[in-house]
């Protein structure tokens, strides 16, 4: 059986050093548990000077492929690590708190469904004409050409 998904969220902004070294002591820790850490920490090859919202979306893309949240300590005081709980929590992720005791042990547990990748229903098709048709029936009204 392959590992499962965990997303690592927790405060950065404003912190020492972005708090990152909590976002690596983290993923070690549930990596020696068993799971496949995703720590967005090391995004962007650790880049710090971009708009908040370009690390907002990839880490939500990052987040949607997961099995399973890893809340750090303090998640409660920062935005962004909030709405990655609430789309953790629509999604059924299973959450993971750092606040309970030996967090980091939390075993993966067996698969349900495991990490589904979906492609939208236009990356199939083989033409501009036939993405730019399925785009219509999904009530997606940009009609740009999209690129290959």
């Amino acid at each position: 059986m392959s590992s499962k998904f965990i997303y690592i969220s927790g405060p950065m902004t404003g912190l020492p050093d972005n708090n990152f070294p909590a976002f690596y002591k983290a993923a070690e820790s549930l990596a020696e548990a068993g799971w496949q850490p995703i720590n967005p920490a090391e995004n962007f090859c650790g880049r710090r000077d971009l708009p908040r919202e370009i690390y907002l979306r990839a880490d939500v893309q990052l987040l949607a492929r997961c099995d399973a949240i890893a809340l750090l300590d303090g998640w409660q005081r920062s935005r962004g690590a909030g709405l990655e709980y609430l789309i953790a929590q629509e999604l059924g992720l299973e959450l993971i708190h750092q606040r309970d005791e030996q967090w980091w042990r939390s075993s993966p547990k067996p698969h349900q469904l495991g990490s589904v990748m979906i492609p939208p229903p236009w990356a199939c098709a083989k033409t501009v004409d036939d993405k730019n048709q399925r785009r219509e029936q999904d009530g997606i009204s940009n009609r740009s050409e999209i690129r290959r």
